[in-house]
């Protein structure tokens, strides 16, 4: 199961009052996603000259352009159809990732999966939703200092964990008359039983 997003769009020119304007200067730089630590891309780095043209083509567009002139509950409608097309579109953009952790998921198996993708965060989201006892992001590798074992017809229990070193262990238990006290050279640093018939720890 994979999935990958590798577009970026580079830029050489600002969009400034409606149209395209060639950068002053040559010095780029790469815009990178904070969620996923992706390049998204690399536009040009702004001159003073840029900037002012950018804040006075957006004080236009304030005093003189379309925003200004509808109501509030028309500006509040509008804002609502921009979310709700964003939310539209991330649903789309789920939809193919929900899909392969529905199928992946339909198995009858679960020892391990992978996921590759462009988006490592998204990938983690998909690590957590495939019922796999182990899930690799963008490798194959396992690391079998942590635990090991499957999910559904892969197997129970897990390898390489503190509770699995409990099946090579032998459990004693030591029982005495309740009523009878017991010398501090026996109960220092021993558990002591608190279930019916027993007195509980030593005070």
């Amino acid at each position: 199961m994979s999935t990958s997003r590798t577009t970026t769009i580079d830029h050489k020119a600002f969009f400034i009052g409606g149209s395209w304007r060639p950068a002053d200067g040559t010095d780029h730089f790469d815009v990178i996603s904070p969620r996923s630590e992706r390049r998204l891309g690399r536009v040009p780095a702004a001159s003073e000259a840029g900037i002012d043209a950018a804040l006075a083509a957006a004080r236009r567009a304030f005093d003189e352009g379309e925003w200004p002139r509808p109501t509030p509950a028309q500006r509040a409608h509008h804002l609502t159809r921009l979310a709700d097309g964003i939310e539209r579109r991330r649903a789309e953009l789920a939809e193919p990732i929900n899909d392969a952790v529905r199928i992946a998921n339909d198995s009858e198996l679960g020892l391990d999966g992978s996921v590759f993708t462009a988006d490592t965060a998204r990938g983690f989201e998909v690590a957590r939703r495939v019922r796999t006892g182990t899930f690799s992001v963008n490798t194959f590798a396992a690391d079998l200092g942590w635990p090991f074992g499957g999910f559904k017809k892969s197997g129970l229990g897990r390898e390489h964990d503190p509770g699995a070193v409990e099946e090579f262990l032998l459990t004693k238990t030591a029982s005495t008359d309740p009523g009878a006290g017991l010398p501090a050279e026996v109960t220092q640093g021993v558990p002591l039983g608190t279930g019916p018939g027993t007195r509980g720890p030593v005070k």
